[in-house]
C-alpha cells in the first residue's frame, strides 16, 4: 500500500483502511501519523509518484486527445525523473 503526494498542513492525519481478509472476515486498520515527523521518501518514492503521474496524464490523453499541454507534461515528468515514456 502506498500513498503519493504532498500534505501541506502541519497537523496529524488519520487513515482508515477497511476490507476483508482472505478468510472473509472484515478488517479495519486505522492509524494516525504526524507528517512533520515523516522521513523523506527519497528517489524510490519520487519515481513511484512520477509513474502514477504519467498514468494520470496518459488517461487524460486517451480521454481528451493528444493536446500539446498534456504531451509537454509527459515530457517534463520523463525528463525530471528519468523515466521512459511514449513521448
Amino acid at each position: 500500500f502506498a500513498v503519493y503526494g504532498r500534505y501541506s498542513a502541519s497537523k496529524p492525519m488519520t487513515f482508515q483502511i477497511t476490507g476483508r481478509a482472505q478468510n472473509g472476515r472484515p478488517v479495519d486498520f486505522t492509524f494516525t501519523r504526524d507528517p512533520t515527523q515523516a522521513e523523506n521518501g527519497g528517489e524510490p518514492v519520487a519515481k513511484g509518484w512520477a509513474f502514477w503521474k504519467l498514468h494520470e496524464v496518459y488517461s487524460e490523453i486517451l480521454r481528451l486527445g493528444e493536446q500539446p499541454a498534456l504531451v509537454d507534461e509527459v515530457r517534463e515528468v520523463r525528463r525530471r525523473y528519468g523515466l521512459e515514456t511514449l513521448y
